[in-house]
């Protein structure tokens, strides 16, 4: 009947409310109109926080259950893993936000978090598939959220960012693993967004972890892959930690890996693995992080890059897959560094100086340098000297009183079938100490001053000639050890080698006969690695000091074939004439000429039949009757009776002055030499002269005057007696001669 009341209602969760109303009954019923959560999203049995009675996530009547026709209930129980949980805010209702409090466990199936969710203390949260919090907040304290997937369930973790609010404490990736091997029915969990761990993140089991869209991780704990593939994605590990560690039973895999933080590399195995396009799989230690690999393997297939501290302990450091990988080394040393590359080129280059403090092992792949790169073997250190395709193209350093077999070699186009050059030089220091200091280098070029009977020191006794296709330039930077050396060919064929008992170690120095710098034999004990294909010889005769060496032959029975003496183009009337002169040729069926404009594009214009095989010089020359106006660059090929052909010299000519020519003499000179030029026409030119090792060493820039005068004297009295290459080089003419000092 009419009149006051007090209505008292409990509804699905919202706080028991007790007010005066005045209910007007008609027809013995009425309708109460209250609040309660939307139902986007919600299936039947779906959780929706209330907080009825508390904060805590275990009380039952803090849950209100979706019956999946717009009518919720108070549950009875608390969410276990079947359960969908929805942590949602609506007016009214949910006044006490969600807490898992210290010691507790919860458990879900998907969870979405819509308004807010903290884990207090030390407990934890299961979840079974989905994490979603986009629009939510959640305050992680020191809890654990475990993904701990069925089998053939794909489980998805929606971050929403790493921003306050979005972060997590602890994650363990704790899923269903396979059956079997190759099953693949085992739980994957998928990361959609950034995350951000602010401590331990935990591989325990599970199929598959996948890092989605190029998804980033930052973890400021401990990083830890014992079982489930870790698929990185194209996305980059953050380690932020202090004094954590890089852990696990199996190998850890990352695409990129950046440490702010100080990590110890506990795990056997770490890989820095690329993509299929060679993109990614770098290691950065950014600067005031550090990285301590202890006794275990690296494997990179990207970048090096170190700008905080790298502790190598003694572990070995692997550089590998078919791609182009650059090493800041940041002045932390390797011990142990292994080449083992999937394919070669390309290479690996060092932008500043490396160490290594145990030993390098050169299996595939090319070390090369930019910028102030090098590479150092510090005292005790050693190296297996490298393979076929796998050395140092370039210095290499060695410290220390050891017996060291320098990794060295050559990446060179003039055998462009067999672009690798491998040949290592040893050194025999144990009488040395250990802050001595030797540099060596690897050249696939001719030796300086190879086969001019007046740079050979005792002539036709000591020494007939030397090599025309190779050298070591070896110095000796501290101490003053004389170790004795060894030189290797991997090739006799390409070396020119006969009959290697007639070999001797050449090395450039003072001649006691004449008082000037020549090649002297130092003698040579040869010992055959593989008949008829390699060897070394090592020196019986004392060096006296460091500097090119290479390999001599006392008779005449070592073609050691030499590259061309000479090579130039003149204008003669409205012709050019190519004149070129070699020291020997080895199955040299003929030299075919071409020509260019733009030395992109090249036109053959004819060939001239070699000498097949020869000791002796020979002089060549060709006449292009009708050159193109301007620059003409004229490139001399050289063509074996197997068909191969290797470019071996290029010279440019300008028909714009008649027969131009520029010459010097006296030749040889004592002090001086006079420069004579004929019917240049420019305004200006440089004049450059370089030692027997290619080393500039006198460079002058010629006016109008001295080209009007047609003459220039030069004093060159600063010149040690030896060889030297001359360059004249004007907009409309170039030329190259030898000149000697007495």
């Amino acid at each position: 009947m009419p009149g006051l009341y007090t209505v008292k209602v409990t509804c699905g969760g919202c706080a028991n409310t007790s007010a005066p109303a005045t209910v007007v009954v008609q027809s013995n019923d009425f309708t109460l109109n209250v609040n309660q959560p939307a139902t986007t999203g919600l299936s039947a049995g779906d959780y929706v926080w209330s907080g009825n009675t508390s904060n805590n996530w275990h009380v039952a009547s803090n849950w209100i259950v979706y019956n999946g026709s717009g009518v919720f209930g108070v549950a009875s129980v608390i969410p276990d893993s079947t359960k969908n949980v929805f942590i949602r805010a609506y007016s009214g209702c949910a006044s006490n936000l969600c807490n898992i409090l210290s010691g507790n466990t919860g458990k879900c199936r998907n969870i979405t978090i819509e308004s807010s969710l903290t884990m207090n203390s030390v407990c934890y949260l299961e979840v079974a598939r989905n994490w979603t919090n986009t629009i939510g907040t959640f305050n992680p304290g020191n809890g654990t959220v475990i993904f701990n997937g069925q089998k053939n369930v794909i489980g998805t973790i929606y971050t929403g960012g790493d921003a306050a609010g979005k972060q997590f404490y602890n994650v363990e990736i704790k899923s269903a693993s396979n059956t079997s091997a190759g099953s693949n029915d085992g739980n994957k969990v998928n990361l959609e967004g950034n995350i951000r761990i602010n401590n331990n993140f935990v591989l325990t089991s599970g199929y598959q972890f996948n890092v989605n869209s190029g998804s980033l991780m930052s973890v400021g704990g401990n990083f830890t892959h014992n079982v489930c593939e870790f698929n990185r994605g194209l996305g980059a590990v953050t380690l932020t930690g202090a004094s954590k560690v890089i852990d696990g039973s199996a190998a850890t895999y990352f695409r990129i890996l950046n440490v702010t933080g100080s990590y110890t590399l506990n795990a056997t195995h770490m890989y820095l693995w690329s993509n299929p396009a060679g993109d990614y799989g770098d290691l950065n230690i950014i600067a005031g992080g550090s990285l301590n690999a202890s006794s275990n393997t690296i494997h990179i297939d990207g970048s090096w890059t170190n700008n905080g501290t790298f502790t190598a302990g003694t572990s070995t450091v692997i550089f590998e897959q078919g791609f182009d990988q650059y090493v800041k080394s940041g002045g932390s040393a390797f011990y142990n560094l292994t080449m083992n590359k999937s394919a070669t080129p390309p290479y690996v280059t060092l932008t500043d100086p490396a160490w290594i403090t145990n030993y390098g092992n050169f299996i595939l792949g090319v070390v090369n340098y930019s910028g102030t790169g090098s590479l150092t073997f510090n005292d005790n250190a050693t190296s297996n000297g490298g393979a076929t395709n796998s050395f140092v193209d370039g210095p290499v350093i060695k410290k220390g009183n050891e017996n060291f077999l320098f990794p060295v070699g050559d990446v060179t186009a003039i055998v462009p079938w067999q672009p690798h050059v491998w040949a290592p030089l040893n050194i025999n220091n144990a009488s040395g100490t250990a802050t001595d200091q030797f540099t060596c280098q690897y050249y696939f070029v001719a030796a300086p001053n190879n086969y001019n009977a007046w740079n050979i020191c005792n002539y036709g006794i000591d020494l007939h000639h030397v090599s025309g296709v190779e050298y070591w330039n070896l110095d000796r930077n501290a101490g003053t050890s004389v170790p004795w050396v060894t030189l290797y060919y991997k090739n006799a064929t390409r070396s020119g080698i006969q009959n290697p008992t007639g070999l001797v170690v050449a090395h450039w120095e003072n001649c006691p006969a004449s008082g000037t710098t020549r090649w002297v034999s130092k003698g040579g004990t040869h010992i055959t690695d593989v008949a008829g294909v390699a060897g070394h010889v090592t020196n019986t005769i004392a060096f006296p000091n460091f500097s090119p060496v290479t390999f001599g032959t006392i008779q005449n029975n070592n073609t050691l074939p030499v590259s061309l003496i000479s090579y130039e183009g003149h204008c003669l009337a409205d012709e050019v004439v190519l004149q070129w002169s070699t020291a020997s040729e080895t199955n040299n069926a003929q030299f075919v000429v071409e020509r260019s404009i733009d030395a992109v594009n090249w036109q053959v214009l004819g060939s001239v039949a070699g000498a097949g095989n020869s000791n002796v010089v020979m002089n060549y020359s060709f006449t292009d009757p009708a050159p193109m106006s301007g620059v003409n660059y004229y490139r001399l090929s050289q063509t074996d009776f197997s068909g191969k052909r290797d470019t071996i010299g290029v010279v440019e000519a300008s028909c714009g002055q008649m027969n131009a020519s520029v010459s010097y003499f006296p030749n040889p000179f004592t002090s001086e030499i006079t420069v004579q030029m004929n019917n240049l026409t420019t305004g200006k030119a440089v004049l450059t002269i370089f030692d027997a090792i290619g080393q500039k060493v006198y460079s002058r820039q010629l006016s109008s005057d001295d080209i009007e005068r047609r003459s220039v004297t030069v004093d060159l009295n600063n010149l040690s007696p030896g060889v030297y290459t001359v360059e004249f080089r004007s907009d409309d003419f170039f030329s190259t001669d030898k000149i000697v000092r007495e």
